[in-house]
């Protein structure tokens, strides 16, 4: 499977790339580091996302997420608009914490099936709606191509309009399930903590990972985990620390290095706050045992 990264192909001074594309058959299963917006302008075919298949056709408007398995087929061809971006394009006017719950649950296929008010599982568009999102998004396309005056204005402007449309139809009912997603913190968060909590982790690092604004990532985090984000890192440095005095020869001040802290002082404060005794009383603990 192809893992392709915003370095390979977004440009870092712009952080956005768009194309239109045809596609015949069927694409190869692949992910990617950034988002990914596609609007099909012609034909119908499948979706493919984190293997589950969903009918798609012009007028039809999705939301990848990164990391997501997707792919297309088709019988015939279709022709769609690729918008790929890091949310740092987007800008903090258009990451906050209204729009973010729209942008996360448009990443979860199934919670977005309002059978009752007769919504498919993806954002499908008619009439109207469906030529002003044609305008946007062959605006969108023309724009990056000429690279005119002032055509990253143009470019959020467009892309304003194709999210307040999206931001719409998310404000309508939607099931309990899709509600409580909206406030929850996705477990790939949570393991990339954990891999990487001996590291420098910055709450606006994290935040943007999720497209939340940081203030309101760092709420709901304190919210869905019942402690601060600082906390939780802490607690995790302290449990990758206690496994070092347990099994390794490393000194005490090696092992506050691998963990993350670089104050000796700091590290013995925590360690004590979370375990209640100090790093050299656990690794006797451990030796007696």
């Amino acid at each position: 499977m192809v893992h392709y990264t915003a370095e390979e192909l977004l440009d870092p001074s712009e952080n956005i790339t768009v194309q239109k594309n045809v596609t015949t058959g069927r694409q190869e299963a692949h992910t990617h580091d950034f988002l990914e917006i596609v609007y099909i302008a012609e034909g119908s075919g499948l979706q493919m996302v984190d293997d589950r298949e969903y009918e798609v056709r012009r007028g039809a408007l999705l939301f990848i997420n990164y990391g997501q398995v997707h792919a297309f087929s088709t019988d015939s061809s279709m022709t769609y608009y690729n918008i790929l971006l890091k949310p740092e394009f987007l800008g903090e006017e258009l990451i906050n914490s209204e729009n973010a719950f729209s942008l996360l649950t448009l990443t979860a296929f199934e919670d977005f099936r309002l059978s009752e008010a007769g919504v498919p599982s993806f954002c499908a568009f008619e009439g109207r709606e469906l030529l002003e999102i044609d305008t946007a998004a062959a605006g969108m396309c023309e724009e990056f191509r000429r690279k005119g005056p002032g055509y990253r204005t143009v470019l959020r402007g467009y892309l304003s309009v194709l999210l307040a449309k999206l931001f719409r139809r998310m404000a309508l009912p939607v099931p309990e399930a899709a509600a409580h997603r909206q406030k929850s913190i996705a477990p790939e968060i949570l393991e990339y903590i954990e891999a990487h909590c001996c590291e420098k982790l910055t709450l606006s690092d994290l935040a943007r990972r999720c497209f939340y604004n940081p203030s309101y990532f760092s709420r709901i985090f304190k919210e869905v985990s019942g402690r601060s984000l600082t906390d939780y890192i802490s607690e995790k440095r302290i449990e990758r620390a206690k496994e070092l005095l347990a099994s390794s020869d490393c000194t005490i001040e090696e092992i506050a290095a691998r963990t993350g802290y670089n104050d000796r002082g700091q590290f013995f404060r925590q360690f004590k706050a979370v375990t209640g005794m100090t790093p050299g009383a656990f690794r006797d603990a451990c030796h007696l045992h």
